[in-house]
């Protein structure tokens, strides 16, 4: 049944198609139009311009991708939206918290825009060999980007490792320090500032 989620999705369609030039799921056959929509097939697009700041194109681009996904529960609510196109992101941040949940579950589940996933169990460097098999985006990845590990609450935390080619994303900000993971954060790489981001890969407790 039709909820406000169903108006996120449709909004994500209009900024999408408004702030990068791109329609992310056109096309003049219906069936088809459906088919991309129910696989997911819309990728997180650089804006066309640059965001008034404080919001920056990396993390528009990615909250908008959020929006486009299949599964409601997935996408942001209005709050955190609203917040990230306005730039404040310790509004979106509180907002998230109170619907995701730090990931505390045995294993974590990193999950790419067309459905392939990779499962971690264990303390692991995530590195170009290893997302390989997820795609060919994999290349973006330095060959030491980031470490998943577990804190002394149990919590799955974030990494990053220093001096990396590539800047390490989470939902489309540069961190540089730990970072606990929430469920449905989106761990990426490319360049913040310049709205750059490669390979997202959504986070799922397992």
């Amino acid at each position: 049944m039709p909820d406000l989620r169903s108006d996120i999705f449709t909004c994500g369609l209009i900024l999408s198609e408004l702030l990068t030039g791109i329609h992310p799921y056109w096309s003049d056959d219906q069936t088809l139009y459906a088919k991309k929509v129910l696989n997911y097939e819309a990728k997180p697009l650089p804006l066309a311009g640059r965001m008034v700041a404080p919001a920056e194109n990396a993390q528009v681009s990615l909250i908008l991708h959020r929006c486009l996904s299949p599964d409601p529960d997935h996408r942001p609510t209005a709050a955190e939206l609203r917040a990230v196109l306005g730039g404040t992101m310790a509004a979106a941040a509180a907002s998230g918290s109170s619907a995701r949940a730090a990931i505390v579950d045995k294993s974590l589940e990193l999950q790419t825009a067309d459905g392939r996933s990779l499962t971690i169990g264990v303390r692991t460097e995530l590195t170009r060999s290893l997302l390989e098999k997820l795609g060919s985006d994999a290349n973006f990845w330095d060959q030491r980007q980031c470490i998943l590990d577990r804190n002394s609450e149990g919590q799955w935390v974030l990494v990053p490792i220093a001096r990396t080619v590539n800047e390490t994303l989470v939902n489309g900000a540069t961190i540089t320090a730990p970072v606990v993971l929430r469920d449905g954060d989106t761990i990426a790489v490319g360049r913040s500032a310049k709205g750059i981001v490669k390979m997202p890969l959504v986070a799922r407790g397992r």
